[in-house]
């Protein structure tokens, strides 16, 4: 298997608890790992609020993947729409908004 990519997975950032007793968001944990990428286009959905939306999927070993709900791939963010897990490998389904900007 070529592992010809790498993506950062984003986890979601953990609460901390401040020297008052309050509590805040900290640091989202980003772990970098190698990848394979698979196919990637846009598609427009029937849903006129959602937009046209870039679309991959990149595929990386099971035990690196903890559920994390956003990626970095070419220096893009992308959300976690769908995983498949084959034991072994796992398969992220990977999509961002494309702004008018």
């Amino acid at each position: 298997m070529r592992w010809n990519a790498c993506a950062v997975l984003i986890s979601d950032p953990e609460p901390v608890q401040n020297p008052d007793g309050s509590w805040s968001d900290g640091e989202a944990v980003r772990t970098r790992v190698f990848c394979n990428r698979f196919s990637r286009g846009l598609d427009e959905t029937s849903d006129p609020d959602v937009g046209l939306r870039e679309r991959g999927q990149i595929q990386l070993r099971s035990a690196e993947y903890s559920d994390q709900p956003l990626v970095e791939v070419d220096g893009k963010e992308f959300d976690v729409t769908d995983v498949t897990d084959s034991g072994e490998f796992t398969r992220l389904l990977i999509e961002r908004r494309i702004g008018n900007g």
